[in-house]
């Protein structure tokens, strides 16, 4: 909390005539790992040459 603080402090400085916000995600809901997961296994897919998880759709990765 104290370098988020900060940062915001550092931000308002920056910005003094905007209107910040700060968004909390506490149960997952705004930031879906399901799509961050699926892009993570395609992109090792890619990298690696190999087709793993080239079926897979991102309904079908349960967290």
């Amino acid at each position: 909390m104290k370098a988020l603080s900060l940062h915001y402090r550092y931000m308002k400085e920056q910005y003094p005539d905007k209107d910040l916000m700060l968004i909390f995600d506490i149960d997952g809901s705004i930031n879906d790992m399901q799509y961050q997961l699926f892009r993570a296994l395609q992109t090792f897919d890619q990298l690696q040459g190999t087709h793993y998880f080239y079926r897979l759709k991102p309904d079908e990765i349960k967290i």
